[in-house]
């Protein structure tokens, strides 16, 4: 059997509360030439049944005794079989053309290796949640951090050092302002 383009990879532990929905995001990727390879961290809900009832060819799933998220990932990606490896939590969604975005992107830019997306974090009815001002506040320090490499690197043009000063100045405003701020701007 060939290889696919994208692996995804996934661990879970107890997720029979979204796991479907994870699967079913996946699955229904407009890039189809993928496989998703979930290891269950020995979960004790209704997660072994549910993974169990999916029959679709490209879902591999592995199930191990309780070791933790690390250990799965691990154990996922040595099963892996694409040159190409993505990851997603098993309480995320995936837009349906993200994968074949991704790829097409790494495709257009050879010197890329690693790519990281944006996230929506919604409740049970699809609205947007309070993310803590500490946790923004550690995303916007390691957005800064990671373009501020990117402009060092050479990777972005010296005019590029605009962007890196985006997280920052968004650290420099108040939660409260942040908030309808991003809203705004669609981030």
């Amino acid at each position: 059997m060939a290889a696919p383009a994208v692996s995804v990879l996934m661990g879970v532990r107890d997720g029979a509360a979204w796991i479907s929905r994870a699967i079913t995001s996946v699955l229904g990727q407009t890039l189809t030439d993928l496989e998703l390879v979930v290891v269950d961290d020995g979960s004790t809900d209704a997660t072994a049944a549910l993974l169990s009832g999916v029959r679709d060819p490209r879902l591999v799933v592995e199930r191990q005794v309780r070791a933790g998220l690390t250990v799965a990932l691990n154990r996922a990606l040595a099963r892996a079989r694409a040159p190409l490896v993505a990851r997603l939590d098993a309480d995320d969604v995936a837009l349906p053309m993200r994968l074949e975005r991704q790829r097409a992107f790494l495709q257009a830019h050879p010197d890329v290796g690693l790519l990281g997306t944006a996230a929506r974090v919604v409740d049970e009815s699809d609205r947007d949640v309070e993310v803590t001002a500490a946790r923004d506040d550690e995303r916007l320090r390691a957005e800064a951090r990671a373009r501020w490499r990117a402009v060092r690197a050479g990777a972005y043009p010296p005019w590029g050092a605009l962007f890196a000063l985006r997280p920052l100045l968004a650290l420099a405003l108040p939660g409260a302002l942040r908030r309808p701020l991003r809203r705004t701007l669609g981030r």
